[in-house]
């Protein structure tokens, strides 16, 4: 908001400031990206050093008319997930068909996010051709039986790091990022700084800006001996 004017914010997409009635109840920006375009700068701000900061000046517990309908509508949008989309999430780096279907379907904002059967991902994707059905029978079939996995492997696949060096970090204890109001968990995170060795610590902050490491709500699906901490 403006300082002395709080009926008008800057919107960053337009780059102006406006009355307030331009953000809300609907954005103008008719593609309903604002609420995960402020959530999602609003993270990486938060990874910043003061030094990367530099003279950009957002004051602690700043206010945001976008934050708490944009955590609500991200909320909403997961719990309306499938377990098999939420699987094809993990699958979106992946080099081959599963990879690619993974990333489509991602990609897509028309599919259906709580298609749970085969048939319905089938359904949607027919006119896509036989090529299509053969990867969602691929990627079916995998989903239904996935290999399990220790902690350290997934934070060594997540992280870009070997197995041994992941090794360090699986006695660190997992911790939740909520939403307003403490009401909602929407990720958790691990910190490291007690766990990393010198010189792994210096990689982490290197890839990271931190020894902070947020993780989705699925990260733990497929790990074996893990309790289910939702």
């Amino acid at each position: 908001m403006v300082e002395g004017a709080p009926g008008k914010c800057y919107c960053v997409r337009c780059d102006f400031f406006w009355e307030l009635d331009h953000f809300l109840p609907t954005s103008w920006h008719k593609d309903g990206n604002d609420g995960e375009r402020f959530l999602s700068s609003l993270a990486m701000w938060n990874k910043l050093t003061e030094s990367e900061k530099g003279n950009r000046y957002r004051p602690a517990n700043a206010p945001n008319i976008l934050q708490e309908p944009a955590e609500v509508a991200r909320a909403a949008r997961e719990a309306s997930r499938s377990p098999f989309h939420l699987w094809l999430e993990k699958q979106r780096g992946r080099n081959d068909l599963i990879g690619d279907l993974a990333q489509d379907i991602l990609s897509d904002k028309g599919f259906p996010l709580g298609a749970s059967t085969r048939r319905e991902v089938e359904d949607y994707l027919s006119h896509h051709g036989e090529h299509i059905n053969n990867a969602v029978r691929d990627a079916w079939f995998e989903y239904e039986a996935p290999p399990k996995k220790t902690l350290a492997q997934a934070l060594a696949q997540e992280l870009g790091i070997s197995a041994f060096e992941a090794e360090e970090l699986a006695d660190a204890e997992v911790q939740e990022r909520t939403g307003h109001g403490d009401e909602m968990v929407y990720s958790y995170f691990f910190d490291f700084t007690d766990y990393a060795s010198p010189a792994l610590a210096a990689k982490l902050r290197k890839k990271l800006g931190s020894l902070q490491f947020e993780i989705p709500l699925w990260f733990f699906d497929d790990i074996h001996d893990f309790a289910d901490i939702r």
